[in-house]
């Protein structure tokens, strides 16, 4: 309002300065009347406080819409995280089925990447037994997080594999999960890798991050296991 108000005073003040120069002799033109040397500088500072009042709200628009898109993909991010947090806290207890030759495997994970067994939605009120995992892709357009599933059960010699595949996250910037067990000395310690235990851990971490505008934003989430 201020900014407004100001800028109105500073060009009705140039509008009379003009006026009353070209109203000053009938028989003269504007060029001809000429201005002093305050009014040129009278006109020169109003236009300069104008400019600069032009850029202060220019800049302050650009922090604003800054400030709205990490909000925005910060939200992404935590809904993305809990979506993960939900379908794995129903991790099951049961052997991964494509690990010929080894031992029962109920999870798979890396530091990057992460595999289980769980009851998750496969439409709007369905649900399903299936194994799933998550993991990230390259693309042309940045690194996406996948969540890829198919059924829990060994497929028929005709059936063609029925692997879903779903985008969950455009964009981010890295994945990682961690996996919380008890060592020989009974200590609880964090893991980077999960693959050839016979039973689940006792909790996964998830972290997801995202680099906007030069600031890095996460999200992460500790979902505890029933061994």
């Amino acid at each position: 309002m201020c900014n407004r108000a100001a800028r109105g005073a500073g060009r009705n003040l140039a509008l009379r300065i003009l006026r009353r120069h070209s109203q000053s002799d009938g028989s003269q033109c504007l060029g001809d009347a000429g201005f002093t040397l305050v009014e040129m500088l009278v006109v020169l500072v109003l236009t300069a406080v104008m400019a600069a009042m032009m850029v202060g709200g220019i800049r302050q628009m650009q922090t604003w819409a800054q400030l709205e898109k990490r909000q925005y993909a910060q939200s992404a991010l935590e809904a993305v995280a809990d979506h993960m947090a939900g379908e794995l806290a129903g991790a099951l207890s049961l052997p991964l089925l494509d690990r010929d030759g080894e031992a029962f495997i109920p999870m798979a994970g890396s530091s990057d990447s992460l595999r289980f067994v769980a009851v998750i939605r496969t439409g709007f009120s369905a649900k399903a037994l299936r194994e799933t995992w998550y993991s990230t892709e390259a693309s042309p357009t940045g690194t996406i997080l996948v969540r890829k599933s198919r059924p829990h059960r060994l497929p028929r010699q005709d059936e063609i594999s029925q692997v879903q595949s779903e985008e969950l996250y455009k964009g981010v910037g890295k994945l990682t999960f961690g996996y919380l067990t008890r060592n020989a000395e009974s200590n609880m310690i964090w893991l980077d890798a999960w693959a050839t235990e016979p039973k689940l851990p006792f909790a996964v971490r998830i972290r997801i991050s995202e680099v906007i505008e030069g600031s890095e934003l996460n999200a992460s989430r500790t979902v505890s296991l029933i061994n």
